[in-house]
């Protein structure tokens, strides 16, 4: 267990890679602690069946990134970062559950390169990205690492690019689910939609309409065996948000990317 920490990259430290790498490394609890000014917050090679959870993550390139099996981050602050939870493709399918955390304004314009995170000003950012390029890819901008042989004959590719011989997206490349519509009566707020049949949508409020991300936790609901769901839950007691985004988790843990925001229907 790793609890109780702050890990802050200052300008003391030039070359800020992760504030923790847990390499092939299983079954850890990293809990409670803030993340700030790395490359990688938190980067998970390899490792399975870890839970990151009520930490805080500011200022980094990627605030978490991933591979591995059967990961869980749960109920973290994610915020302004370049990209929150980065889930990058493997040799071997990573799956990774992302629930109940705080992500919003995330997507800034924070280039930190040394041997994970991203100098790449294309890259695709936000708060949950597939398919994020890590040293060992083709495509990845940035340092490989400090004394690290490179050979770039041997750099793998990620789906489609150099298809047949890639790797596929993470998390089996799950769709987000549809937001259909929201209303409100009186304190609840009823959203329906469509997704992965059987799996579980958790629902997300924005202050700002059209924000991509999910800033405050509203409720989950299983979806029907026809795709379809419908949730009704408690509209938040200070501010009822004027957007909202959603993911959803298969049954084998992996999340999706956040839907498509919509406003309020009504």
């Amino acid at each position: 267990m790793v609890a109780g920490n702050v890990f802050r990259s200052t300008d003391a430290n030039p070359e800020p890679s992760q504030g923790i790498e847990v390499l092939l490394g299983h079954d850890n609890v990293i809990v409670n602690n803030r993340f700030e000014g790395y490359s990688d917050g938190i980067q998970v090679n390899g490792g399975n069946r870890n839970y990151i959870a009520s930490n805080v993550f500011v200022g980094n390139a990627l605030a978490l990134s991933m591979t591995g099996e059967r990961n869980v981050v749960d109920s973290n602050i994610i915020a302004g970062n370049a990209v929150g939870v980065a889930l990058r493709p493997a040799a071997r399918m990573g799956v990774t559950r992302v629930t109940r955390n705080i992500v919003h304004r995330n997507g800034q314009d924070v280039l930190r390169c040394w041997s994970g995170g991203s100098c790449d000003p294309q890259l695709r950012r936000g708060g949950i990205v597939f398919g994020i390029p890590a040293q060992e890819h083709a495509a990845y901008v940035g340092e490989r690492g400090g004394g690290v042989a490179v050979d770039p004959a041997k750099f793998t590719h990620i789906c489609p690019e150099g298809a047949p011989a890639c790797q596929a997206q993470p998390n089996n490349g799950i769709a987000p689910p549809s937001l259909e519509k929201i209303t409100r009566s009186g304190t609840t707020l009823t959203a329906s939609g469509r997704a992965l049949a059987g799996g579980t949508v958790e629902l997300f409020g924005n202050r700002n309409a059209g924000d991509t991300e999910g800033e405050v936790y509203l409720g989950e609901a299983r979806v029907g065996d026809n795709g379809q769901f419908s949730m009704t839950v408690d509209a938040p007691s200070v501010s009822v948000p004027t957007g909202f985004t959603a993911t959803v988790t298969s049954n084998d843990g992996a999340t999706s990317e956040f839907s498509r925001p919509i406003g309020m229907s009504d």
